[in-house]
């Protein structure tokens, strides 16, 4: 993880602009970045030059996701909604809908997403997490644990193995 984080910070120093640096590097904070001056900058440039109709749609659900922890639901849906207009299967893209769906406190909505991410892409270690976190607000924590764990059986991915114990223990 940390040669990780210093090889994505060493792209965004060299390439900022670059569409695939502005996607991969949006989660980490650099000393003199704060999360206003991503906002800012997202309001003065909101699409990703260069980028692929996915990658696009990727960076559109990320920076909505962005806007729902600022609890800005208006401008988290219009992200989501430019997301689908460019991917509208992507199993990305709808595991981040159910985040922002989560963090409006619809945990109907959430699940619903989740699961369509989840029949899109079986075993993507995101649906899975997706899906065991809405099963979890929703107070069907058997159910999350039961079908993370069944998951992780038919999986390679140590994140689905590492979050279905989590969910077993919880």
């Amino acid at each position: 993880m940390r040669r990780s984080r210093w090889l994505l910070r060493e792209a965004a120093r060299r390439d900022p602009g670059d569409a695939r640096v502005r996607l991969f590097t949006s989660h980490l904070r650099f000393p003199r970045r704060r999360l206003l001056d991503d906002l800012r900058s997202f309001e003065e440039g909101p699409d990703l030059v260069g980028g692929d109709p996915e990658m696009r749609a990727a960076w559109f659900a990320s920076t909505g996701v962005m806007w729902a922890r600022m609890r800005d639901f208006r401008r988290a849906y219009d992200c989501l909604d430019r997301a689908r207009t460019l991917a509208p299967d992507d199993s990305w893209v709808l595991s981040l809908e159910s985040a922002v769906h989560g963090l409006a406190d619809r945990w109907a909505d959430a699940l619903n997403s989740a699961e369509r991410a989840w029949v899109v892409d079986p075993g993507a270690p995101f649906a899975a997490a997706a899906t065991g976190t809405s099963l979890l607000s929703l107070g069907r924590i058997e159910e999350s644990a039961a079908r993370l764990s069944v998951a992780a059986d038919e999986s390679q991915s140590w994140e689905l193995v590492l979050d279905a114990c989590w969910r077993q223990c919880a």
